[in-house]
């Protein structure tokens, strides 16, 4: 409930949210890392 209200606040003020997968920093930074990748070109 508590995360539901932080994604409604975000998203209802323009912020696209995107998922990270738990799992260890490296793999956690690739999926970051790809997504501004996406977006910056």
């Amino acid at each position: 409930m508590f995360e539901g209200i932080h994604e409604q606040s975000y998203r209802a003020l323009g912020y696209e949210l995107i998922d990270i997968p738990a799992g260890d920093l490296e793999h956690r930074l690739a999926a970051v890392s790809s997504v501004i990748s996406l977006h910056a070109s």
